[in-house]
């Protein structure tokens, strides 16, 4: 993409995609994650003098992450049964994978052991 109209256009057509559900907590619960990831690169335009004419060799990358998690909910709060008690229970699971692979990683490589990526599809 070349500017922000377009990237707003992709964060919208995202949203479609997004699944929602209702339970007794939250009329308009999310029951996904989503993880916007942009890659920008930016390029500088040094005058060479002696040449006479721009080069732009030098490339300047960022990335920055915008994450928007489920919420985790109580089951017995929530009232959730059949296909929303399922969603709850995955949402509740990939977040307690993303805390254990977030402390593995916060550990010294030492202790580290098995950091365990697998275990969800968000830490994948």
């Amino acid at each position: 993409v070349n500017n922000a109209e377009q990237v707003h256009k992709l964060l919208e057509a995202g949203e479609v995609n997004r699944h929602f559900g209702e339970t007794n907590m939250n009329v308009r619960s999310s029951r996904s994650h989503t993880i916007f990831r942009m890659v920008i690169e930016s390029k500088s335009k040094e005058i060479d003098s002696s040449k006479g004419y721009s080069s732009s060799d030098a490339i300047r990358v960022s990335v920055l992450n915008l994450v928007d998690l489920a919420g985790s909910e109580r089951i017995a709060k929530t009232g959730a049964d059949g296909v929303r008690l399922k969603e709850g229970k995955h949402i509740n699971k990939s977040l307690m994978v993303l805390g254990n692979v977030i402390n593995k990683l916060s550990e010294g490589a030492r202790q580290r052991g098995h950091i365990p990526y697998r275990d969800s599809k968000l830490t994948r």
